[in-house]
Order: structure tokens, then sequence, then C-alpha cells
């Protein structure tokens, strides 16, 4: 009896074990993923702005309509943003996956672009693109970090569910 819950206490532990290695490695992979289409928001953004003069309210549509999920609630507070019927402190990134720093500066980057008028105003937002473009890097770097993490922390798992089997 006693070594029927030692087994069922160790198959607890490595499942457990295995949830909670794979959330971390999704939360990894999908800060990347949000990045990147944020990142490709941003170049299509500016070269609308700085070669067609496209009106901000028209890129934001477009974006609203080719997005969805958690962007898209996000594009859709912005269009409204531009059309003041929101206010600066109510417009925030509701992606969970993206960490402060990440929010603040796709933030900053898109209350930017309606006051883009001169040449110089468009290079400060590539410039912009460019520092996104570094988080990126630095993400996928900590995921590649928590490539090696995931693996310490799977062995421990399985060790524990050793020690309680034996």
């Amino acid at each position: 009896m006693f070594t029927n819950f030692k087994i069922l206490g160790s198959l607890i532990i490595l499942f457990c074990g295995a949830g909670a290695t794979l959330e971390v490695k999704k939360r990894f992979d999908k800060r990347v993923e949000v990045l990147e289409i944020f990142y490709l928001d941003f170049l299509y953004s500016v070269n609308k702005i700085s070669f067609l003069k496209m009106p901000v309210k028209e890129i934001i549509s477009h974006l609203v309509s080719k997005s969805n999920g958690y962007i898209k609630k996000f594009y859709i507070k912005l269009n409204s943003f531009y059309s003041d019927e929101l206010l600066d402190d109510e417009l925030k990134i509701d992606d969970p996956y993206l960490l402060k720093k990440d929010k603040e500066i796709i933030l900053s980057f898109f209350k930017s672009i309606g006051s883009t008028h001169n040449l110089n105003e468009i290079n400060n937002l590539n410039c912009q693109s460019e520092n996104l473009l570094l988080l990126i890097k630095e993400a996928k770097e900590n995921k590649e970090k928590n490539q090696k993490s995931k693996c310490t922390l799977t062995m421990c798992f399985f060790i524990i569910a050793v020690i309680i089997f034996v």
C-alpha cells in the first residue's frame, strides 16, 4: 500500500515538473514572438509614414484588421487614443508575456507616431525601432538561457521523483 503512494507521488512530481517546464518555455517563446510582431508593425508604420505620408488613423486601422488577441485589443485602444476618446494614462498593453520595459518602448513608439511631421522625428522613430530590435535580441538570448535552466529543472524534478520512489 505504501509503495503505491510512493509511485503515485513520484508520478505527480514528474507531471508537475513537466508542466512547469513547459509553461516556462511557452512564456519565453511567446515573448519573442510578440516582440517580433510589434517590430514588424513598427517597420510597417514607419515606412507608411515616411514614404507614403499615410495618416496615422489609416495605419492603425490596418494594424487592427491584421492582428488578433492582446495585440488587436491594444491597437483598438490606440485607435481610440488617436480619436481623443482615450486618455494617455488609459493606453496600455495587456499582453501577459511582455516585460514592463517592453511595454514602455512599444507605447512610447505608438504614442509618438502621431506627431511625426519632419524628417528628424521620423529618424527618431527608426531609432526607437532599433531599441525594439535590441529587445528582441535580448529576449532570444534569454530564451537560450532558459533552455539550459529548463533541463536543470527537469532533472531536479526527476531526481526528486526517484528519491520519493526509492
